[in-house]
């Protein structure tokens, strides 16, 4: 009798580390990530343990900053991604659709270039820190400034 609860004690703990592995980092051993059925993952940062992001069913995507507890990005669809330096709390990009994305330079906090499509890349000046410019067919895309953290706008499709 013993026995037979022993092994269903046993069976039932392989299916609990089955359907919801944990991955570990072997060096810090604190948790990494818990994955659920492929929709939902939770990954914590090994040195704060601070949460990193939540991914459900790969529709969105919270990321918080473990130093500042600042919000990261969002991911909603692949559609849209917000990215925020993590140093300066800057706003790093945006990406709409995989056809345009915004980066900038996390060392010298200078935007770098806009990247559309694989068509066309403007990068700004990094001495003036001037934005140059981008006109895509008849779409116009404004950038925010990085030294006011101000997001002046983004036009996409008219």
């Amino acid at each position: 009798m013993f026995r037979n609860f022993l092994a269903l004690v046993l069976c039932a703990l392989a299916l609990v580390a089955v359907a919801a592995p944990v991955i570990q980092d072997p060096d810090a051993d604190e948790l990494l990530g818990v994955y659920v059925g492929q929709k939902r993952i939770v990954i914590e940062d090994p040195d704060t343990d601070e949460l990193l992001g939540v991914y459900v069913g790969n529709k969105r995507t919270v990321v918080e900053d473990p130093d500042t507890d600042e919000l990261l990005g969002v991911y909603v669809g692949n559609k849209r991604t917000v990215i925020e330096d993590p140093d300066t709390d800057e706003l790093l990009g945006v990406y709409v659709g995989n056809k345009r994305a915004v980066v900038e330079d996390p060392n010298t906090d200078e935007l770098l270039g806009i990247y559309v499509g694989h068509k066309r890349t403007v990068i700004e000046d990094p001495d003036t820190d001037e934005l140059l410019g981008v006109y895509v067919g008849q779409k116009r895309t404004v950038i925010e400034d990085p030294d006011t953290d101000e997001l002046l706008g983004i036009y996409v499709g008219n």
